[in-house]
């Protein structure tokens, strides 16, 4: 009987374990989906099509494998098509005021034809053929880094230490990595490649696609990255801003109501326009003992010069020929930090409030950037000309 017992317990055991085994059921794990937003633009009734518009996940740009997710997840929730078309956009870039300045956010296509796989078309690199200037949050990522950090890289280098200092590349070949450069201002400036021989490396290079650089400068720019030459020495303007001295009169409008609203002028100022047949000038104030004079072709209808005016250097009129400054900067350049630059710039022209209340004459003539600064005191009367440094 005890042995009957233990028969009937050994085969209720067996039998229990085997269906614990086949009714066991495993936590399902949704795959995480990066948040976006979709579109749907030029759809019919074969294919299905959109713009996906994506932002920072978890401080990083959107990599490929994320993306196709994207891809599928669309195509799950529409799945009566037979073919997809994906235009995935990320906000590189911000907007300038230029006419010929791009709000740049070509990222990807990713399209699905069929049964067939996904066919993957890279748009980004588009954004070296154009002047653009960076959002600050994409620096150093997908291979994007600033002229002021590349320096040193020498030839042996290993690819490792490369990849630790700059990031993955942004475009990669065999035997060559390519990083896209942005000056200090996160404009677009050109493109560092390295040659890789062995994992070392054994040439690097420097080109762009949106400035026509020399090539006496590309060889200053192959110096610098190697070390052999310090950023400051290099004759390249567009280090410090890659936009021209080109202003029309139609898109002045704009920055001088720009200008003044950003300095508290709320009020709005009188100005007159004077006729010199060959060129016209915007003065503002009308009437005043400082004024500026905004200096336009009649030609080719662009900003030619200004001329910040004081006629008489009192300790009230050095604060508006302060303020006259910097409106000035804020219609050449509404993204600069103009009470800074203002600074920086009387600062190089050794040109502050002694030299101003002095009865001594003075001239100076420096070069910064695009700019040129020419500062002239005549007994009594101060003038500031900016003009293009050409």
């Amino acid at each position: 009987m005890k042995k009957l017992f233990l028969l009937f317990t050994f085969i209720f055991l067996l039998f229990g374990c085997g269906d614990e085994e086949k009714t066991e059921v495993k936590p399902v794990v949704e795959e995480k989906v990066i948040p976006y937003s979709f579109y749907e633009k030029g759809s019919n009734s074969v294919k299905f099509q959109g713009i996906v518009n994506l932002q920072l996940t978890d401080d990083k740009i959107p990599d490929l494998e994320q993306m196709k997710e994207v891809a599928k997840q669309l195509i799950t929730k529409n799945p009566k098509f037979e073919n997809y078309f994906f235009r995935f956009e990320f906000p590189f870039g911000q907007k300038r005021p230029e006419k010929n300045a791009m709000d740049f956010q070509l990222y990807y296509n990713i399209n699905k034809l069929g049964d067939n796989d996904f066919e993957i078309q890279p748009l980004y690199q588009q954004m070296t053929f154009y002047d653009i200037t960076l959002k600050e949050n994409v620096i150093n990522k997908i291979g994007i880094n600033k002229i002021s950090s590349i320096s040193p890289i020498k030839i042996n280098d290993s690819i490792e230490e490369i990849v630790k200092k700059l990031g993955s590349p942004s475009e990669k070949e065999e035997d060559r990595y390519y990083y896209y450069i942005v000056n200090e201002r996160n404009q677009m400036f050109g493109i560092l490649y390295l040659e890789i021989k062995e994992n070392k490396v054994s040439n690097v290079g420097f080109y762009s696609n949106n400035i026509n650089f020399t090539e006496n400068q590309l060889k200053e720019l192959k110096e610098y990255v190697l070390g052999n030459k310090k950023l400051e020495d290099l004759n390249i303007r567009e280090l410090k801003d890659i936009y021209p001295f080109t202003i029309s009169g139609e898109d002045f409008k704009d920055r001088w109501t720009f200008s003044r609203l950003s300095l508290g002028d709320v009020d709005e100022i009188e100005y007159l326009i004077k006729d010199n047949e060959k060129t016209f000038d915007f003065i503002v104030p009308a009437n005043g003992e400082n004024y500026v004079k905004y200096g336009f072709n009649y030609k080719n209808d662009n900003l030619e010069k200004i001329v910040i005016v004081s006629e008489n250097n009192t300790d009230k009129n050095y604060d508006d020929f302060l303020w006259d400054i910097s409106r000035a900067l804020a219609v050449l350049d509404p993204e600069c930090n103009f009470l800074i630059e203002r600074n920086n710039i009387l600062g190089n022209l050794d040109f502050l409030y002694d030299q101003f209340s002095s009865s001594k004459n003075y001239k100076k003539n420096i070069n910064e950037g695009k700019y040129k600064f020419n500062i002239q005191k005549k007994k009594n009367k101060t003038y500031l000309t900016i003009s293009e440094n050409k």
